[in-house]
């Protein structure tokens, strides 16, 4: 799986947790470290931190798959 989706899904449930939409984000940081195979269910881990930004978390089959922040510019 592609990591933009991986990223787009993290969006998405940002979104969900602040119970907004259309959020303009931007990716503080991303990290990928293994790929996801057709099928593999993932769980996606969000924490609120300082600021306003997220850490998002995607795991798979007992590992990390990727790990980043979230935040919001300022307008």
């Amino acid at each position: 799986m592609p990591g933009v989706v991986l990223i787009d899904r993290a969006l998405l449930f940002a979104e969900g947790l602040l119970g907004r939409s259309g959020i303009n984000w931007q990716i503080a940081n991303a990290k990928f470290f293994s790929p996801v195979g057709p099928g593999e269910a993932l769980s996606f881990t969000l924490e609120v931190r300082g600021g306003g930004a997220i850490a998002f978390r995607v795991g798979a089959a007992g590992r990390d798959v990727a790990s980043g922040s979230l935040t919001v510019p300022a307008a």
